[in-house]
């Protein structure tokens, strides 16, 4: 008799042990990344500028982004471990774009020894916010599909390598992606029951979310997206226009208070005419205002975020297929989303556009695709740059995730949900499995598909194998570890892991090199403050490297070098390299700027 009543309860059991085991196996991914890999390209930086803060109350460095993030994230570094935080107000005299690297460099030099240890340190306040979007796609997929759609969109987040990469990573990115999809989430429930406690909520989520990057400004367009997509019963389009009116000025008026509060409301209101803006958009503005205009932002969030447009506006260069360009290709970010994607990942997302055949979106299915789709549309038409990966449409992932959850929740019969549990669970398993079989290397991971692609669709360097090359050089003999030397580039030095690399000018002396990826696709790239460009780079792509570490293979010398000329071309400058015969085709030459990258 109480089989019946017992059921939901047993249900609700087993989905909560689902839930649990799906965390632990998140948590437990994120900290063997987390420990295994080296420092990666920005994140050196990100906690010397956090530890300035701290320290000295110094946001002129690295104030790309807001400060909060840094100092909450290197606070308990600055706690527990032992570390060194040289002087930051000499970096006053560099320009705002360079500070940070300077900076950076002052900082591993005085904490050489422990640096690995301080970043792992950094790196474990960033796996809770992981654990937190886990949970937040869970919640919300699960009451748009139910149960099974919800565990559906919550194992693949907890199995993405793109997830795991970023989330055991210290930086703004996890922050942003978790920030923006809460945002969202508090954005709609305001919406669908309008209260005073609601508008409140909602309005701290989008100001907490302008804590983390300045990108953050996106949010508000999608969110007058949803104002109108969003169904509110019976009410008159006046009363619906003025509680979105009234939650966007709330949100807006919190957005400002709480970013100039994270930078302590220094040296606000400073005329117009004391700036130097180098940005283009920053330059207009100035021209506009007049000269004795008061900026109402502190100075080095004004200088920060001109030094973010200035970026943002720069012609960076790539490659993809062996061919190199300038700007942007828009064919950049869809193929690294299908290579960094797992074949589960990417057998949930067919089978979901399959279902639109079947069962249409619902209007809330609508509200998610659309502030998804405005948030990657924004970020695609202000920046002219094709670097990162997947990890600069992060903030859109929770949102895909979500959506995924279609695969497993609202089939119209029995055998359809039957059918649909069935391919979840095998979507679920191959994409662990994937995942496990890669960890630690979620950086260099390429799907089973796209692995011939490495060098096609190159973006799998971010300088995070110095320790397995460490590890590596452990097993070779005591002659082989003084005669390597070291390709990345990523600004932190090989001596922070007891490499004694040799000088690349000397790469002939040398019995081994190991080579960082993104040196392989023929264009120069940053090492050590020069650009060093392997002139040797489609020949090395054909041959069997010594070993392989994910982001970095090893060769031996002799396979390095040309038919002719220096096996390394070293240039203070990407621009001299161009004349280089073995460079890769270069297209878009006309639209590349004069400043070095």
């Amino acid at each position: 008799m109480n089989a019946p009543a017992n059921e939901p309860r047993k249900r609700l059991g087993m989905e909560a042990l689902a839930v649990v085991m799906l965390l632990a196996a998140h948590l437990g991914l994120l900290i063997h990344c987390a420990t295994a890999k080296s420092i990666c390209y920005d994140e050196g930086a990100h906690v010397a500028a956090g530890m300035a803060y701290l320290r000295y109350g110094e946001f002129s460095i690295y104030n790309l982004s807001p400060p909060l993030m840094r100092m909450a994230g290197v606070l308990p570094a600055y706690m527990l471990c032992e570390v060194e935080v040289p002087v930051a107000r000499p970096m006053l005299s560099l320009a705002a774009g360079t500070r940070a690297w300077a900076y950076y460099d002052l900082f591993q030099a005085a904490n050489l020894d422990r640096l690995h240890g301080i970043v792992i340190a950094a790196r474990m306040t960033v796996l809770p916010i992981s654990l937190l979007g886990a949970i937040l796609v869970w919640q919300v997929a699960r009451r748009l599909y139910g149960a099974a759609g919800g565990l559906t969109a919550m194992a693949v987040w907890a199995f993405s390598p793109t997830i795991l990469a970023s989330g055991s990573t210290f930086g703004t990115d996890m922050p942003l992606a978790v920030g923006m999809m809460l945002a969202v989430a508090a954005w709609i429930a305001f919406l669908r029951g309008p209260t005073p406690g609601r508008c409140l909520l909602a309005a701290m989520a989008v100001a907490a979310v302008h804590l983390v990057k300045f990108n953050a400004v996106l949010i508000f367009p999608a969110l007058v997206a949803l104002s109108t997509i969003l169904p509110r019963g019976a009410k008159s389009w006046r009363s619906r226009l003025m509680e979105s009116v009234t939650g966007l000025l709330l949100a807006s008026i919190l957005s400002y208070i709480a970013l100039c509060g994270a930078f302590g409301f220094r040296l606000m209101f400073e005329p117009n005419r004391s700036f130097e803006p180098v940005s283009s958009t920053m330059q207009r503005v100035q021209q506009i205002l007049p000269a004795e205009f008061p900026m109402p932002f502190p100075r080095y969030l004004v200088e920060g975020f001109d030094v973010q447009k200035w970026e943002a506006e720069s012609t960076y260069y790539n490659s993809l297929f062996g061919e190199g360009y300038f700007g942007s290709d828009w064919r950049y970010f869809p193929l690294h989303v299908f290579c960094k994607a797992t074949i589960g990942e990417l057998a949930l997302a067919s089978v979901g556009v399959l279902s639109l055949l079947w069962r249409g979106p619902s209007r809330l299915e609508w509200c998610w695709a659309s502030a998804g789709a405005i948030l990657v549309g924004g970020m695609l038409l202000l920046t002219d740059i094709n670097i990162g990966g997947p990890r600069y449409l992060l903030y859109a992932y929770p949102i895909a995730f979500v959506l995924l959850g279609r695969t497993s929740g609202g089939c119209a019969s029995v055998a359809g949900m039957r059918v649909a549990r069935s391919f979840f669970a095998l979507a679920a398993i191959t994409s662990a499995v994937e995942s496990v079989v890669s960890a630690p290397r979620y950086h260099s991971f390429y799907n089973i598909a796209a692995r011939g692609l490495q060098f096609d669709v190159p973006e799998s360097d971010w300088g995070q194998d110095l320790v397995a090359l460490r590890e590596w050089l452990a097993e070779q003999p005591i002659g082989v570890r003084d005669r390597i030397a070291v390709m990345t580039s990523a600004p932190t030095w090989a001596e922070a892991y007891d490499l004694r690399a040799l000088e690349l000018r000397n790469v002939a002396r040398t019995r081994y090199v190991a080579v960082g990826r993104q040196f392989l696709t023929g264009l120069p790239r940053r090492h050590r403050g020069e650009y060093c460009m392997l002139r040797n780079w489609r020949a090395l792509q054909l041959q069997p490297a010594i070993a392989d570490l994910g982001g970095m293979l090893i060769f031996e010398s002799h396979q390095l070098q040309p038919l002719q000329g220096p096996a390394v071309l070293i240039v203070e400058s990407w621009e001299q390299a161009l004349a280089d015969p073995l460079l890769p085709t270069m297209r878009n030459l006309d639209q590349r700027k004069q400043q070095g990258r």
